[in-house]
């Protein structure tokens, strides 16, 4: 809930999709049709591991070398379950591609943007031409699709792409999610407490999420393989154990918890420190969710009447000028 919350709430590509939209009941629908496709999208995910798991419980391809990385279990399944069926692996090929390129491009187009806006514009001295800013636009969408390219270079030595992208979204999603839900829903917090909160979160994020050592699988044996000796397979279930249980606590909890812990540091860090460090907060209601927004209103109205009650009117044009 806190990651896919962080994805289509908090994410500047998401932001920019909803911004699309000719309206603001639009962008709702948009999110309400979408519910039903993500849904059946993760249960089928999970379904394809549990399949996987099924099939490859007694020979491991990571560990009978068909295979070199848990990355390649999925094609490895398609292939193997259907491969006989002519065009369906090549289907599964173009879904995975064309999934890729409509993830990528919103997001080289978005860190463009932000760049641009809030890196680059405030050092200009001088306001710029269209023409020029969507040069730059360009400029910097080359650069980000270079460095997606080295990345996807370098992504070999990360372990599993999918835990760590999850981690990095974890990591970062967290503690960035806490301020946005502390700035719809309460009105004291203030900037300090929000800073402060944001700065720890991120760094417990980090420690947790990249000073963990490699998790260890479930175990998994070669014995259903054929062809393989014994030696190796003697081999492969001496190397089969959960996780270490002597690391710290910390270490041992699933990397998926990441943007949960982060998220209630912020969260808990930030209300500490904004009630220590009083500040002037905002009361404006348009700035807050509906309910929250509701209450201040209520609250402002009763305290314009107290004020009203308690002011000693001496005349009819002093009556108009506080009514005015």
């Amino acid at each position: 809930m806190f990651t896919y919350v962080s994805l289509y709430a908090i994410n500047q590509t998401q932001v920019q999709r909803y911004l699309t939209m000719k309206d603001y009941d639009t962008a709702v629908k948009s999110l309400w049709c979408s519910l039903p496709l993500l849904s059946l999208l993760s249960i089928s995910t999970s379904f394809s591991g549990l399949a996987m798991f099924s099939k490859y419980h007694d020979c491991d391809p990571i560990k009978s070398g068909r295979i070199s990385r848990g990355d390649q279990l999925m094609p490895l399944y398609v292939s193997d379950t259907m491969g006989s069926v002519p065009g369906l692996t090549g289907l599964f090929v173009a879904g995975i591609f064309s999934a890729a390129l409509s993830s990528v491009s919103p997001v080289l187009n978005s860190l463009a943007a932000v760049t641009m806006e809030d890196y680059l514009k405030p050092f200009m001295k001088q306001e710029i031409s269209d023409k020029k800013r969507v040069f730059y636009m360009k400029m910097l969408v080359l650069t980000y699709g270079a460095i997606c390219l080295l990345l996807a270079f370098l992504s070999q030595y990360l372990g599993s792409i999918l835990q760590t992208s999850l981690i990095i979204f974890g990591v970062i999603g967290g503690p960035v999610l806490a301020v946005f839900t502390l700035g719809i829903l309460i009105p004291h917090v203030n900037q300090k407490g929000s800073l402060t909160g944001l700065v720890i979160g991120l760094v417990f994020s980090f420690l947790i999420g990249f000073g963990r050592p490699k998790d260890k699988n479930l175990p998994t044996y070669i014995n259903g393989c054929s062809g393989l000796n014994e030696t190796l397979q003697l081999s492969s279930s001496l190397h089969n154990e959960l996780p270490n249980d002597n690391i710290y606590y910390w270490y041992r909890i699933s990397y998926l918890y990441c943007i949960v812990l982060g998220f209630l540091v912020t969260f808990l860090v930030a209300l500490v420190v904004s009630s220590i460090f009083k500040e002037a907060h905002c009361d404006n209601p348009d700035l807050f969710t509906p309910f929250v927004a509701q209450r201040l209103r209520k609250h402002g109205l009763l305290l314009k009447k107290k004020n009203f009650v308690k002011m000693d009117i001496r005349s009819p044009d002093e009556l108009n000028q506080i009514l005015s």
